[in-house]
């Protein structure tokens, strides 16, 4: 009796449970048919949803605009500091190939000659002492011409009255180093300017602020450059020391109005700019030998090469191109003059 009574209560529920199945499309009634076609989105928000909505939408829309005003900015500037790049390159290529011109060119008013022994490149003697220091003329009671360097010395003459600070020329065989050597009394302005006194990222080759009118009255020469190495320019061959073959057979010479200079270099290390390695001074002359003997020790290479206390030393300076701010320091030894 109990099995019947299970039986028909599961004849019910299946019969119960076949309303709830869904209906043919021929069978739904219109109200039916409409109610299927409604989605969440088509059921009226409360209030409280509404403004939650409308809110978090703002949020997503300014982030949104915030996002592609910056990617906008950040390309636009991007694209201005690269024709600015472009424009400041041009222009300090220019102006070094005409300084260059001038300085490797023909023959200058300021030559001196054995018929022509005043420096005849200015029109009085003061702006000639004001441009060449004490000696205006050449003593050949020692029976010394030098035309080589009578004829640079003209060039650089030529070259300050475009701009008086310049001082000199340097040149590093078998590389493009070949430029001015600006002088305005710091270590700042030449950074940011062209030898012709513009402003550009490039700069110039400049010595140190500290550096005395002529050459062989500083113990050690400190020149500067910037490492432009997307073009190749400026101090960014001084790189090349890297190489030991370079390190060992490659020479700098930097004339100046008082004489051509050639050194050789002894020691190429990169160092924190915290480090002083740009000395210009020394108390004595275990002060400046102990210097000598730590640039040594700092080197990639090494080179057989003595010093003394009358020894003088020339300092180039170039970034490394880290993010750090280390440098690149090449040390050389004064090993010959030419006036």
């Amino acid at each position: 009796m109990l099995l019947n009574f299970f039986k028909q209560r599961k004849k019910r529920s299946s019969k119960k449970s076949n309303v709830f199945k869904p209906l043919a499309e021929d069978q739904k009634t219109p109200l039916i048919k409409s109610i299927d076609r409604i989605r969440p989105r088509d059921i009226p928000l409360s209030p409280g949803a509404k403004i939650r909505k409308t809110t978090h939408q703002l949020f997503i829309n300014a982030v949104r605009y915030t996002i592609l005003t910056a990617s906008t900015l950040m390309f636009i500037g991007s694209f201005v500091a690269i024709i600015l790049y472009i424009l400041s390159y041009i222009q300090a290529s220019e102006e070094n190939r005409q300084m260059s011109d001038i300085f490797h060119g023909g023959e200058s008013l300021s030559y001196v000659t054995v018929d022509n022994p005043v420096r005849s490149n200015v029109e009085t003697l003061e702006i000639s002492r004001s441009l060449a220091g004490e000696v205006i003329d050449v003593d050949y009671s020692t029976g010394i011409y030098n035309a080589e360097f009578e004829k640079l010395r003209s060039k650089i003459l030529d070259l300050k009255r475009q701009n008086p600070d310049v001082w000199g020329w340097i040149t590093v065989e078998n590389t493009n180093i070949d430029y001015p050597i600006m002088f305005s009394g710091d270590n700042f302005y030449y950074l940011v300017h062209s030898p012709n006194k513009k402003t550009n990222s490039q700069g110039a080759i400049f010595a140190d602020g500290r550096t005395r009118p002529k050459l062989q009255d500083n113990k050690a020469l400190v020149v500067y450059g910037h490492n432009m190495t997307t073009t190749s320019t400026m101090f960014a061959a001084l790189t090349e020391y890297t190489r030991e073959d370079v390190f060992k057979n490659r020479l700098v010479t930097i004339t100046t109005l008082d004489g051509i200079y050639t050194f050789e270099v002894f020691s190429v290390y990169n160092t924190s700019p915290k480090h002083n390695y740009i000395r210009t001074h020394f108390y004595n002359s275990n002060d400046f030998l102990n210097f000598v003997r730590e640039c040594k020790s700092m080197s990639m290479f090494e080179k057989e090469m003595e010093f003394g206390e009358n020894d003088m030393l020339l300092t180039l300076s170039t970034c490394t191109v880290q993010a750090d701010g280390r440098r690149w320091a090449i040390h050389a030894k004064l090993i010959g003059i030419s006036k």
